[in-house]
């Protein structure tokens, strides 16, 4: 966006001829002058003279009442100095430079223009029926159904259970159909069962080595502290034996001299 314009245009050249205007000027002409009342503490004006004289200072002379009707209303957006020279400027055709071939027109410091009416239709949740949680599934998650913890050896229960389950009836006399629907009904039954069973002796494990892992810190400690009591234990035993040195040699040392 070209600084002090409010559009996409790009910056004006301003004319040869152009004068720049000081902002002690710019303020002269763009402000009215200030007036007072001067009021004499000795002769007070009357109430009417007051009025008066109020009412007759806050009128404007008529060429700053003139440029004041023709400025525009303060709720548009006002422009600098600075802008109106690069406005005065030629070289605009008012060309569209932020548009992509075959897309919308951008926005300020946005991307491709998009209806908000139709993003808050998109994001609305999608009805829940089976249809549509089928529709969430793709094939990688069939694929990789396998290596999910403990889904492989429930599953491979189930199938044993199942079929063991379908052979004994099937050899007992029992129908092709009832020993097939009993042998669905064990693998679902012993597949459900083998998973949980899993998953407590996974969680049984975590809080084995969560245990394991404790008493190792423990030990550790224990072993820091031995370590920190042994070497002060030490210390002392130095630190006596110097001072018995000491004494020994203040000792020996003679308390007389011949010369």
């Amino acid at each position: 966006m070209a600084s002090g314009t409010g559009t996409n245009d790009p910056p004006r050249i301003p004319p040869p001829d152009f004068t720049p205007e000081s902002t002690d000027a710019f303020s002269k002409r763009h402000q009215p002058p200030l007036r007072g009342i001067m009021v004499d503490p000795d002769f007070p004006p009357t109430a009417e003279e007051a009025s008066k004289a109020f009412q007759e200072s806050r009128q404007l002379p008529p060429e700053v009442r003139a440029e004041l009707e023709q400025r525009p209303p303060p709720n548009l957006r006002r422009s600098s100095g600075a802008s109106k020279i690069f406005n005065q400027a030629p070289g605009s055709g008012g060309e569209v430079f932020n548009t992509i071939p075959g897309g919308d027109t951008l926005q300020r410091g946005r991307g491709k223009y998009t209806d908000p009416s139709a993003s808050e239709v998109a994001k609305e949740p999608p009805e829940p029926t089976v249809a549509n949680a089928l529709k969430t599934i793709s094939l990688s998650d069939y694929k990789t159904f396998h290596q999910i913890p403990c889904v492989r050896p429930a599953l491979l229960n189930g199938m044993m259970a199942g079929f063991a389950l379908g052979s004994v009836l099937f050899i007992t006399g029992r129908t092709v159909w009832k020993s097939t629907n009993y042998a669905v009904w064990g693998f679902i039954g012993s597949s459900a069962v083998g998973y949980k069973w899993c998953g407590v002796q996974r969680n049984r494990e975590k809080e084995g080595m969560r245990a394991a892992v404790k008493i190792i810190d423990e030990k550790k400690e224990e072993k820091r502290l031995a370590y920190e009591e042994r070497k002060r234990k030490i210390e002392e035993m130095r630190e006596a034996k110097r001072k018995a040195e000491e004494e020994e040699k203040a000792a020996q040392r003679r308390w007389y001299k011949f010369w």
